[in-house]
């Protein structure tokens, strides 16, 4: 029987506790920053196809995605490409740079990511945490006062 990524470790139980250690490991205080660093968490560990127990919040995308583990096989690339598409509740028209890269800001930022004004092209180059600040900032509801510089 074959293994698939995502029949590696369950995403809806272990995934949501990995996130959830993270966001009050490095978020404690505001629920707003822990359901959005929760979240990231979880987008994160989707795209990398990783378990990201370790994660740092300052490090940058890119450094998180190229740890993953690619597709090894295209039925591999398949059900990636359907478990994104169930995640952003849109269809992936092709493998176009732009679009993975609106793509990945998309499954990034969650349901908000239509308002944010950030350029798609830099979002490799940010960090985790400039990640959950602006998940944050596109939700409003934060008195933390919690920024990254």
């Amino acid at each position: 029987m074959s293994t698939t990524i995502f029949s590696r470790f369950n995403f809806a139980t272990s995934s949501r506790e990995r996130g959830l250690a993270f966001a009050n490991r490095y978020f404690a205080g505001c629920c707003a920053h822990i359901d959005e660093a929760a979240g990231a968490h979880r987008a994160l560990e989707l795209l990398s196809r990783e378990q990201l127990s370790d994660l740092d919040p300052d490090s940058s995308i890119r450094e998180v995605l190229e740890r993953g583990t690619p597709p090894a096989d295209s039925l591999d690339t398949v059900e990636f490409g359907m478990k994104l598409e169930e995640e952003i509740g849109a269809s992936i028209p092709s493998s176009d740079d732009a679009i993975w890269e609106s793509l990945l800001l998309r499954v990034l930022l969650g349901p908000s990511a239509m308002r944010t004004t950030w350029d798609s092209a830099t979002l490799p180059a940010r960090s985790v945490r400039g990640v959950i600040d602006e998940r944050v900032r596109l939700r409003s509801g934060c008195a933390c006062g919690q920024r990254a510089v």
